[in-house]
């Protein structure tokens, strides 16, 4: 199950619309009714025999001009985001159906305006936030051992690992402006915390392409 809002209406949610219930969760899990709610639909997942949850984390604004759209998290991730994520993901270890099963639980990354770096805002600079390469590659370090950091000794109480695979991103395509350079200076880091930690990290490609061509023998 994909699961990291409440309800469909995932864009427009306001962080500070409390009434809503904050349907994209995470940023706004601090808050008791947002929790209660989330808990909730965990266990009703799993009772109705879930065993997997994928939850993604969008990395998005400078934390010096935070946004009020509720899926979107700072880059680096604030202090209030990463402890939302270590609550939230002791909630999902912590849940198991009627017959004693627990969810399995991973956890992927996108990387959205300031942590955009498909984008090039000129020649020195990418993603909308005017950070050079070094500025970016800095920042995904911080992200990706903030989140770690926070999560690494969360288990259930199976002894298994809370999340036990994490994706670096989805669908890389080494055809798309960059990711040449994040696979050579972002993915090695995040594999080499990722193995510290005992969670599995990974990563998928994406191969554009028609099926006709990407099955024949002649393909390369």
């Amino acid at each position: 199950v994909n699961y990291h809002a409440t309800t469909s209406d995932f864009v427009q949610t306001d962080v500070h619309d409390t009434g809503f219930l904050g349907s994209p969760f995470l940023r706004v899990y601090h808050i008791p009714s947002v929790r209660e709610r989330v808990r909730g639909q965990l266990q009703a997942m799993a009772d109705a025999g879930a065993t997997l949850l994928k939850t993604s984390i969008w990395l998005v604004y400078d934390p010096a001009s935070p946004t009020d759209v509720a899926y979107q998290w700072a880059f680096p991730p604030t202090l209030q985001e990463l402890s939302n994520l270590a609550t939230y993901i002791n909630d999902v270890a912590q849940t198991h159906s009627a017959d004693g099963r627990y969810l399995d639980m991973h956890l992927g990354l996108g990387w959205l305006w300031c942590a955009e770096y498909t984008y090039s805002g000129g020649f020195e600079t990418v993603g909308h936030c005017g950070l050079t390469w070094d500025q970016f590659v800095d920042r995904s370090k911080q992200s990706i051992r903030g989140i770690l950091s926070h999560i690494a000794s969360i288990t259930r109480p199976d002894g298994a690992k809370a999340v036990s695979l994490f994706y670096l991103q989805g669908e890389l395509s080494l055809s798309i402006p960059n990711q040449d350079r994040f696979v050579k200076d972002v993915l090695p880091f995040f594999m080499q915390q990722c193995r510290t930690t005992g969670i599995t990290g990974s990563v998928y490609f994406y191969v554009p392409g028609r099926e006709s061509l990407v099955m024949s023998p002649n393909m390369s």
